[in-house]
């Protein structure tokens, strides 16, 4: 009767644990879409206990990790750059939990057309920003 319970806490555990990747992979393609002008996502994060589970996330998705300074943002994004390539960065942060693909898409199309250093869509209200830098 004890293997039983223990079998049903793994699986219940196992199972859970699918639906939150699921869940969190159809987030975030509703939240970022999906665009050509995409390539690579990295998760770059601060140091410290609290982001293990994002970090771990975001490797079973085989994203990109870069962890570096929690009192340094643009230094983690500059450097996270510098490690992984690319043009811009769209910045989707906590703060910003409902991000529009439409609107990142906007601000993409206008980040290359302008050659802008920093981009953002100043009609928002908080919680779907974006910003392209």
């Amino acid at each position: 009767m004890a293997r039983a319970w223990i079998y049903a806490c793994f699986f219940v555990s196992g199972f859970s644990g699918l639906v939150y990747e699921i869940v969190w992979s159809r987030l975030f393609v509703h939240t970022m879409g999906t665009s050509n002008l995409s390539i690579t996502v990295v998760v770059a994060t601060s140091i410290g206990e609290e982001n293990t589970p994002i970090i771990e996330l975001a490797r079973s998705m085989s994203a990109g990790i870069f962890v570096g300074s929690i009192d340094n943002v643009l230094e983690r994004y500059y450097l996270s750059a510098l490690e992984f390539g690319g043009g811009y960065i769209v910045r989707v942060t906590g703060d910003n939990p409902f991000t529009d693909p439409e609107y990142a898409s906007m601000a993409d199309e206008i980040a290359l057309e302008s050659s802008a250093d920093l981009c953002s869509l100043s009609i928002l209200p908080l919680g779907p920003a974006v910003e392209i830098i």
